[in-house]
């Protein structure tokens, strides 16, 4: 099976979210938004979920990773909607100016959450339909967490050494640390491409919209049009927003699961393509 230390690289993004988020979110639980609960409730499911899924099938539990898999066709919508909920936070708190950090970045980084939502549910799409496609759908699955590492990475960097936050008047390194942190995942994902790169073009699909996202942030996110969005983006109820991501994360689920790629996909020289249990 492929990708086989993958589960203990995604672990360790669990102790690594723990400590990067500890000042702005685990510190101060009472004070935050019931999005922000639920987008990282979710998010630490999920990444267990993608945990199990890989532990299992390589130790040929396949019982456990298809009760995995399954599992995670509940959990994705939510875990999705979640992602674009956080799309609101960000541009609400530009327009209201609740904090410095919302004021510099708010608007800059809501297209880049709007990426990562549009890529992630294209992948998660891939990874559903090619199910019985082992190489496709294990690259498109380890595909998703590479866009949690930079929003850990540059909380990371921002706690010491030369990218290092001490306040407002420093945030201008908070944009340093997350195009380090994009140009990081961009170079992993292109590497593991390379080693298979005719099964693992998801990874290729999420290079390309990594690098769509550093672009953004320092083009669109800056500009006055994107800018002048904000309030309209704002006032957007939350339920509303809520009711079209689950149907929408649910029909593509709905298509995706019922109608996958049956036949075994042809590898290298004519060669089956391995299947994967569930």
């Amino acid at each position: 099976m492929p990708y086989r230390t993958a589960y203990i690289w995604a672990a360790l993004l669990l102790p690594a979210a723990a400590l990067a988020f500890w000042p702005s979110y685990l510190a101060r639980l009472g004070e935050v938004s019931w999005i922000l609960h639920a987008h990282g409730i979710t998010a630490t499911l999920w990444i267990l979920l993608l945990v199990a899924q890989s532990w299992s099938i390589h130790r040929a539990r396949r019982g456990l990773h298809r009760i995995a898999g399954r599992a995670s066709l509940a959990l994705f919508p939510i875990f999705w909607v979640s992602g674009l909920l956080i799309v609101h936070v960000m541009a609400a708190g530009f327009v209201a100016r609740s904090n410095p950090f919302e004021s510099e970045f708010g608007a800059r980084l809501t297209p880049v959450d709007l990426l990562t939502s549009g890529t992630v549910l294209f992948l998660y799409h891939i990874a559903v339909s090619r199910r019985r496609s082992v190489l496709v759908h294990a690259s498109a699955m380890l595909a998703i967490p590479l866009f949690l590492v930079p929003p850990i990475g540059v909380r990371l960097l921002q706690m010491g050494g030369p990218l290092a936050i001490a306040g407002p008047a420093e945030f201008y390194k908070f944009g340093y640390g997350l195009e380090l942190c994009n140009l990081l995942c961009i170079a992993v994902a292109l590497w593991l491409y390379a080693r298979r790169p005719k099964t693992a073009w998801p990874f290729l699909t999420a290079a390309a919209a990594i690098a769509a996202q550093g672009l953004a942030f320092e083009t669109l996110g800056r500009s006055a049009a994107w800018e002048a969005a904000m309030p309209w983006l704002a006032s957007i109820p939350i339920a509303a927003i809520a009711a079209v991501g689950l149907l929408l994360s649910g029909v593509v689920l709905w298509a995706a699961w019922s109608d996958p790629e049956r036949s075994r996909r042809r590898g290298p020289g004519g060669a089956a393509e391995p299947v994967a249990a569930g």
